[in-house]
């Protein structure tokens, strides 16, 4: 039988006992039960024929519950009418509605659902909202209590369409439709103030939000040479010079996405007078598979004093040094190191030595 009426029709949604049609030109009829007000035609009157839904232009969709209606407008809004028990209108109230209301606090919805006493809606960004009864969780927001106002529905992932039963509702995942987040970065630098030379130790950190992980570290050292992208956040760099130098850290994403951050590191020269440090690598003890050495040489003006040659921060060296307290001017020792044997521990990152002396710096990394 067709409804008497009613033409031009795009759309249609039904409650228990009231249907709603969408007109091509944005307005809606209803006909059925109006004990609650489900017709919006601001009377609580039944009606066997289409009455037109009062101040509600511009919509693009419809749904409804079992006893009420709902529209969403081009402009993005959601508007309800009928009853409200249980808060099913979204208008912070449970009081029956004969004519729409706008539901509180939502905006930019692309897609509408109904179904029982709870509304629904889906936003652009993907996420999710609901409102009304609530008494089997079918609001989907950890409880069983009813809202008059939107919630958001507690959904793992965005989603791409909705669906509702008379207490319960269901949802389609989607693609993530917020925007990209890019990585942050973090740069640690050991030492900031050495001698020259010395090694440099770059330990480059970050994060990377969502479903992008980290994908590669790009440490430009600042004295010429050409990084490569990597997957170490740990690189030694050693410096030939004295000079005060901008290491530059890029972190990049999976998506390509990347973020920077900077420090620097000044390297002392030696001095018109005073102490002066030098040294060169070694031939590694005879024997020692698993050894590395320097020879240090005083090379100033005054005796190089050595307080301590201990691991760097991060390193797995074991140092064996034949340096004694105070290197005379022009006189050469020896710093050898090993590894730590069967170590698997994944705090260590480099293998370096740190020398604590007296000459401009007071640092050399080796």
């Amino acid at each position: 039988m067709r409804v008497a009426g009613l033409d031009d029709v795009s759309a249609l949604a039904a409650g228990t006992s009231t249907a709603y049609a969408l007109r091509r030109d944005a307005t809606v009829r209803a006909w059925g039960y109006n004990s609650g007000g489900e017709l919006g035609d601001a009377t609580t009157t039944s009606s066997s024929t289409p009455v037109q839904v009062r101040d509600l232009t511009d919509v693009t969709a419809l749904a409804a519950g079992d006893f009420c209606g709902y529209a969403l407008r081009r402009d993005g809004t959601v508007h309800a009418w009928g009853a409200n028990s249980g808060g099913a209108l979204g208008d912070g109230t449970t009081t029956d509605r004969t004519s729409p209301v706008q539901v509180a606090g939502l905006h930019d919805i692309s897609a509408l659902a109904g179904g029982g006493a709870a509304g629904y809606a889906l936003r652009r960004d993907g996420t999710a909202w609901a409102w009304g009864g609530n008494h089997h969780g079918q609001l989907g927001d950890a409880s069983t209590l009813d809202r008059s106002t939107p919630v958001r529905i507690l959904t793992p992932t965005p989603l791409a369409a909705l669906a509702a039963g008379s207490d319960a509702a269901y949802a389609l995942g989607g693609p993530d439709h917020r925007p990209h987040q890019p990585p942050s970065a973090d740069l640690r630098v050991i030492p900031t103030l050495a001698a020259a030379p010395s090694v440099a130790i770059a330990q480059a950190g970050g994060s990377a939000p969502g479903s992008s992980p980290l994908a590669s570290y790009t440490i430009d050292f600042g004295d010429g040479t050409h990084p490569s992208p990597g997957t170490n956040p740990t690189v030694t760099h050693l410096y030939s010079r004295p000079g005060r130098y901008p290491v530059t850290l890029t972190l990049t994403d999976r998506t390509g996405a990347t973020a920077t951050r900077t420090a620097t590191v000044a390297l002392a020269g030696p001095p018109a007078r005073g102490p002066a440090i030098s040294w060169r690598r070694s031939p590694p003890p005879l024997g020692c598979s698993h050894c590395f050495a320097v020879t240090v040489t005083s090379t100033g003006t005054a005796p190089l004093i050595i307080s301590a040659v201990i691991p760097a921060p991060g390193s797995g060296a074991v140092p064996r040094s034949t340096c004694p307290a105070s290197l005379p001017v022009g006189a050469s020792c020896v710093i050898s190191w090993s590894d730590v044997p069967g170590s698997t521990d994944g705090d260590l990152t480099n293998m370096n030595v740190a020398l604590h002396h007296n000459a401009p710096g007071r640092l050399t990394l080796v």
